[in-house]
C-alpha cells in the first residue's frame, strides 16, 4: 500500500494530497475575500454616500431558501459590490434608480425520499434607492414575489 508512516500509523498518500488541497482552498478563499473587501473598500471611497441592501435567505429545520443577485443595472454579479458581515450579506447601491435581476430557490427536505427543490425563475425589480440608507431585499414564498424594503 502506498503510503507514509507517521507517528506510528501508516497514512495512505491520498490523505496527504486531499489535506493539502484543503489548505490550498482555504487559502485562496481568504486571498479572494481580502481582495474583494480591498475592491469594495476603494469603490466606497469614491461612492460615500452608497445605499447598504442585505439579502434575505431563509434557513428552517427541514430546509432553506436561497436569493441569488443575478446583475445590476446589467452589470454582472462579479461586478456588483457585495458584502458580508458574519451570517450576512449583501451589496451597495450608488443612490437613484436601479434594476436589479434576482432569482430565488427553496429546498424542501423530504423525510420519505430526496429533498425537493424548487426554483422561481429570475425576475427584474425597478428600485429607487436613497443616499445613506438601508434597505433589504427578500422572497415572499407564500405570495412568490419579491420584495425590496427600507430597513430600519
Amino acid at each position: 500500500m502506498n503510503g507514509v508512516e507517521l507517528f506510528g500509523m501508516q497514512i495512505p498518500a491520498v490523505a496527504f494530497y486531499a489535506v493539502g488541497l484543503m489548505i490550498a482552498f482555504g487559502g485562496y478563499s481568504l486571498w479572494l475575500a481580502s481582495k474583494n473587501k480591498k475592491k469594495v473598500q476603494a469603490w466606497l471611497e469614491q461612492n460615500p454616500n452608497a445605499a447598504k441592501v442585505y439579502i434575505k435567505n431563509k434557513i428552517w429545520a427541514l430546509g432553506s431558501g436561497s436569493l441569488g443577485v443575478y446583475s445590476v443595472d446589467g452589470e454582472a454579479r462579479n461586478m456588483v459590490m457585495m458584502f458580508s458581515e458574519g451570517t450576512k450579506t449583501g451589496f451597495y447601491l450608488t443612490p437613484g434608480a436601479h434594476t436589479i435581476t434576482v432569482g430565488y430557490q427553496k429546498t424542501r427536505a423530504s423525510l420519505v425520499y430526496q429533498s425537493v427543490n424548487t426554483t422561481y425563475e429570475p425576475s427584474k425589480l425597478e428600485v429607487e434607492v436613497e443616499a445613506y440608507k438601508t434597505y433589504q431585499l427578500s422572497f415572499n414564498e407564500k405570495e412568490e414575489h419579491f420584495d425590496f424594503e427600507e430597513k430600519n
